[in-house]
């Protein structure tokens, strides 16, 4: 080996080495930046958030709107209400931090067991700041794509992947707001590949917190947007909702 090859693969090594390392902090710094917009420091110390609006969806029949109330938990537990107005009928899915349940009226009154990858995937989506705030603490593996488009914003693409589940998502973040524009998840569900894309918009902030207020959602050919009509901070929150009958 010649000493321009020694000092040519050297340089390269270098630049290889620089590269890897200015990742590690861009990454991080995208991170700071997202965390400072979105009010995380704040979002960390509220008891949950209550989110009221409607869901509308295409079905065989026509479009539908649905009712819908979600609060989430700092301590990981949900509950979510859909009612479906022309029907008179109310859905309810639980999840009090270890077990998931279901009250669905058309298959009886009593609370059914919620099938365990849905369980899981409530599991993940259990922290109130999302998958992104605090990723190594709480298992998660985030890593830095590159940068991507969304709607013609330039946007970081960030890989998202939970340890010990197949799942894998990719979070695009705007470039110059940091907000999340769009997330790309792969789920599986009963041995098949779900895809899905979710576009959140409409960001105002509740009490120095930011909120998307509207949800657009594709997977699987069908297409469902919800709108928040109402975002609160809950100081305290009911806990005879996660109470299973």
């Amino acid at each position: 080996m010649n000493l321009f090859t020694k000092r040519f693969l050297t340089l390269t090594l270098s630049m290889v080495a620089m590269v890897s390392l200015s990742q590690a902090q861009t990454l991080e710094s995208i991170l700071a930046s997202h965390y400072e917009v979105m009010g995380y420091e704040k979002l960390t110390k509220v008891a949950g958030i209550t989110m009221e609006g409607v869901m509308n969806m295409e079905t065989p029949q026509g479009p539908m709107e649905l009712e819908m109330k979600n609060i989430k938990t700092q301590d990981g537990k949900s509950f979510s209400e859909v009612t479906i107005p022309q029907f008179g009928m109310t859905v309810k899915t639980v999840f009090d931090g270890e077990e998931g349940w279901m009250i669905n009226p058309m298959q009886g009154e009593k609370a059914q067991p919620m099938p365990e990858e849905a369980l899981e995937s409530v599991k993940e989506q259990a922290s109130i700041a999302g998958p992104l705030y605090n990723y190594e603490e709480n298992g998660y593996k985030v890593s830095l794509e590159g940068e991507s488009d969304v709607d013609g914003s330039p946007t970081f693409k960030l890989k998202v992947e939970k340890e010990g589940s197949e799942n894998v998502s990719y979070y695009h973040l705007d470039q110059e707001a940091f907000v999340i524009l769009k997330i790309e998840q792969s789920n599986f569900m009963q041995g098949q590949l779900i895809e899905a894309e979710v576009f959140p918009g409409n960001y105002k902030a509740v009490d120095g917190i930011m909120f998307p207020f509207s949800m657009e959602t594709s997977a699987g050919g069908q297409e469902m947007e919800m709108i928040f009509d109402t975002i609160e901070i809950n100081e305290e929150v009911d806990q005879s909702l996660f109470e299973k009958p």
